[in-house]
């Protein structure tokens, strides 16, 4: 069973991750997912070793996408590990897990 361990910041999540025993990633996983907004993955990108992208593109290529927050870049994670392409009425959704080489 999955635990969802929330805090309050990218700092204090590291730490809580540190303070873990070795035995504990064995008995759940080996990740360690951020979820967050624009700072948060701006922080985290600079430490993340893997990322899980979802890109969305609209199928009309005129149509634009408003937004106020990007991803922010991540030409360094440069190993495409698994992509996956869903067409919908509207939208491409280009799903990717990605690592550094």
């Amino acid at each position: 069973m999955t635990q969802l361990i929330v805090v309050s910041s990218l700092d204090e999540a590291i730490q809580f991750t540190k303070s873990l025993t070795p035995n504990y990633f064995l008995l759940t996983t080996n990740e360690v997912l951020i979820i967050g907004g624009g700072q948060i993955y701006e922080q985290a990108i600079k430490i993340a070793d893997k990322l899980y992208l979802t890109v969305v593109n609209p199928i009309n290529k005129v149509e634009k996408i408003e937004a106020d927050t990007f991803f922010p870049d991540y030409s360094c994670f440069n190993k495409t590990i698994l992509k996956e392409i869903l067409n919908t009425e509207k939208y491409k959704l280009t799903f990717l897990e990605l690592s550094r080489a």
